[in-house]
This record gives structure tokens, sequence and C-alpha cells, in this order.
């Protein structure tokens, strides 16, 4: 049963993002597949991201997605990844990251899960070790019927012990430092709750709200994020959306804030 699998995958941004790029790698990989697992190496999410699922209802959306609150969401380069098959409904995930050097260190970065699925039930505990300077324990859970579902998430994050003091967390709180500026931050704690409700075969609607304190070199920042929006299902592989979104950052007196209000449109092919 032994199959040689492939994917090339890019992010088109027909105006070009800040730096002017059109196409973005995204998660691209060659590897083989078989009763036993998956194999992959290449550029891919890492098993702690995968690990949130449904969770994130505005996975990918501008503002929307948990990455402007939490950390941990990576897509890594150099990866060698092993998907198992499922087993009285669980799977497991790793993921080692060997660094562009001579050091011929397989673990340079490292990512593991385990996930249990059944009908109506999903968990998942994840863990990163040295992935992008931090070490990074998350925790998933939902529950869904045919008419709602509803999701939390946890997580903590501290710098790493092979980090040699220097953090490269980044906290997403724009406008603290001045437009599009991240911040270095050694530890951060956070959590999700989400939902949605079906109204009927087409029309879904859904809401999140994320939370996160990060402590950092200036002061401790909090930011939080809600959205809600909806889904609107025009075919088998097409759908309308519509959403609102906004986060928020506060530290000491500085605060700072932004939105989203988007509408558009999500083609399966």
């Amino acid at each position: 049963s032994l199959q040689g699998i492939y994917q090339l995958e890019y992010e088109a941004d027909v105006d070009g993002d800040s730096s002017g790029d059109t196409l973005k790698q995204r998660n691209s990989y060659i590897g083989l597949a078989g009763s036993w697992g998956r194999l992959i190496v290449g550029t891919h999410d890492t098993p702690l991201k995968l690990a949130q699922k449904k969770a994130d209802r505005f996975n990918d959306l501008t503002d929307g997605d948990i990455k402007n609150v939490l950390v941990g969401e990576n897509r890594e380069k150099n990866i060698l990844m092993y998907h198992s098959p499922g087993r009285n409904s669980l799977t497991a995930n790793i993921a080692l990251m060997p660094a562009d050097d001579n050091s011929y260190n397989l673990a340079d970065g490292a990512s593991a899960s385990l996930c249990y699925r059944d009908d109506k039930f999903y968990a998942a505990i994840a863990q990163d070790s040295d992935i992008q300077g931090s070490d990074t324990t998350r925790l998933v859970a939902q529950y869904k019927t045919d008419a709602y579902a509803v999701g939390a998430l946890w997580q903590a994050a501290e710098e790493s012990e092979n980090n040699a003091g220097i953090s490269k967390l980044s906290a997403p709180v724009t406008g603290l430092l001045g437009s599009g500026t991240e911040e270095t931050i050694s530890e951060q704690d956070g959590w999700l709750l989400s939902g949605e409700y079906k109204v009927n075969s087409r029309l879904k609607l859904k809401t999140q709200y994320a939370e996160s304190e990060s402590i950092a070199t200036n002061g401790n920042i909090e930011t939080t994020q809600i959205a809600i929006g909806s889904d609107y299902q025009i075919g088998k592989k097409a759908k309308l959306y519509g959403y609102y979104s906004e986060v928020a950052s506060e530290r000491g007196s500085e605060k700072s804030g932004y939105n989203t209000l988007a509408i558009g449109m999500e083609i399966k092919f």
C-alpha cells in the first residue's frame, strides 16, 4: 500500500503583500504514505499549530486568526513529520526540524501532538520544543452536534533554554510601539473559547473570544480578540462569508486596537 505523496501550496495576493510579494509558500512537501502512516519532508504547519483544528473558527482571516493573540502558530521549513494512522480514535504527530548548518542535529526544534476524535468530541495535547525560540504547551477540546459546536483552547509558552537569553517570541500587538511592530516577549499564557450554530443547512453563525497575557521587556501586555461572523453555503464547494473582528492590547496606560469588517467568497477545488 506504499504511495508517494506531494503537495505544493501557495498563497496568492494579487495586490502584493506589505513586502510586495504576490506569492507566499505555505504547506509544501514530498513524502510516503501507507498503512503505517505518513512521513513527509518540506515546509509545513507544526503539530502544535495543527492541533487547534476548528477551535479557531476564523483561521487564516485577517485579525480573526488566533495568531493575532497567541504565539505558536508556526509553519516551519526543513520539517520531517510523521502522522500515525488512527488507532482507537487516537492519532499522533511528531515533527523534527534540523537546522540549516553542519551540526547534524536532527532535532534542533521539535513538535508533537496526541489527538482523540470521535463523532462528537475532539481533544488534543501538543508540545513545541525550541520552536522560534519558545517551548509551548497547548490543550484543545471541541464538542459538536448537528446543530452546534463549542471549542476551547489553553496554552502556555516560555522562552526555551537553548535561546541563550534572547527571546524570539512575538506578541502581535500592533500599535503599542508603532504600526506593524511585533514585540519580543519571554512568557505568555492564553486561552480561547469559540462556538457556532447552524441556522439551517446553508447558514451558520459563529463567534470566538481569545485572550493572552505576555511578559515583555517593557512591561506585561494584555491582548484580547473578539470575532463574530457567518457562513452561507451556496454550493457543495462554495460559500459566502462575512465577519467582524477586533483586537485590543494594553500595557499600563498604553492602549491600542484595530478591527476588520470583511466579506468574501471561498471556493474549494
